[in-house]
């Protein structure tokens, strides 16, 4: 039967955001480690909707610039750098988020970074894509954490390292199960965790610091 297409209503593209109970979850790992200022790897299937989920919640991070020219960015989201590259492209991605900055050397940007990150109250750090980050990006994330963390600045910042994956593959674990290699504490009762996030459901392995029990 044919049906009379000029009586049907226009299509219309919506600007929503469906909380689905994928999205419930994974924002409510994104919160916790905001507020808990923990380390999280959040690790879900490509096209679940992850970068959806960040973009809405920066939305609801309370990001403002004030008359006056003072600028709060409780929470910074970034794209990890693609085909590896040294931290100092980790260093350039995070940069990016202050705006058009003059030129200066990475030596001299490192210490900007630290700088700008407190200047605007930055609590947490969302890094997506975070399964093309190398070791020597995780390096430059803990030196910048550290540094925040210690005086003058004593800002614990949360870390969130948002990953795609596949099949049984854990992502980062390679990395974080080196010998030489220590996870950051914030605090006695924080550390690093992993969530894995699976279509409407979701299920958490791993505890604080302790890479073993993935």
């Amino acid at each position: 039967m044919m049906t009379n297409s000029a009586a049907r209503s226009p299509f219309v593209v919506r600007d929503y955001f469906l909380e689905t109970a994928f999205e419930l979850r994974f924002q409510s790992l994104l919160r916790s480690a905001w507020q808990h200022r923990t380390w999280h790897v959040i690790a879900a299937l490509p096209g679940s909707g992850k970068s959806l989920g960040i973009a809405d919640w920066l939305q609801q991070s309370q990001s403002y610039k004030h008359a006056r020219g003072a600028t709060h960015m409780p929470v910074l989201a970034i794209r990890a750098p693609k085909n590896g590259g040294k931290d100092s492209a980790l260093g350039m991605a995070i940069s990016a988020e202050f705006g058009v900055l003059p030129p200066m050397s990475w030596s001299v940007r490192r210490s900007w970074l630290i700088q700008a990150m407190a200047d605007v109250g930055t609590e947490c750090l969302i890094i997506d894509d975070a399964q093309d980050l190398n070791l020597a990006h995780l390096a430059f994330l803990k030196e910048v954490t550290d540094n925040l963390a210690a005086p003058p600045h004593a800002r614990p910042i949360g870390l969130c390292l948002v990953t795609a994956h596949s099949g049984k593959i854990i992502p980062l674990k390679e990395i974080f199960s080196r010998p030489d290699i220590r996870l950051p504490t914030i605090s006695p009762s924080s550390g690093y965790r992993a969530a894995f996030l699976c279509g409407s459901g979701a299920y958490r392995r791993g505890s604080p610091v302790d890479p073993d029990r993935f």
